[in-house]
């Protein structure tokens, strides 16, 4: 794999662990565990906009599967939500589903505004 790839994947990998953290923060109230969503959400929104700056331009291949990721992780966030909600209780199912959608759709919008300035046109993804 290619470093563009490779940072790519990392910051992918670290908004799902920050995703989960903070599912499990908002249902258990656990401070500490939000504290470590936040710094690895964070870090890897920093990870994917040093992507962007430094290493997408060239890769529009990754850039667009990068995305495909991102709207499979949104389209498939009600279903996570639900099952929180059926394993917990429905009130952490609504957060869940806050969260994913909320972190993700936000990762979504910044890959949607750079596509276009780094020369990267957006694509469907190839299924569904």
């Amino acid at each position: 794999m290619s470093a563009g790839a490779d940072t790519a994947l990392a910051a992918l990998v670290l908004g799902v662990v920050a995703s989960i953290l903070g599912i499990i923060a908002g249902c258990s109230a656990n401070p500490y565990v939000g504290i470590a969503a936040g710094i690895v959400g964070v870090v890897a929104l920093a990870l994917l906009i040093l992507w962007l700056i430094f290493c997408a331009r060239n890769n529009c291949a990754i850039f667009n599967w990068a995305r495909w990721i991102v709207i499979w992780i949104l389209m498939i966030a009600p279903i996570v939500g639900i099952i929180v909600g059926i394993i917990g209780t429905p009130v952490c199912g609504i957060i869940a589903t806050g969260i994913l959608w909320g972190y993700w759709g936000l990762v979504l919008a910044i890959l949607d505004i750079a596509g276009p300035k780094i020369g990267c046109p957006l694509s469907p993804p190839p299924f569904p």
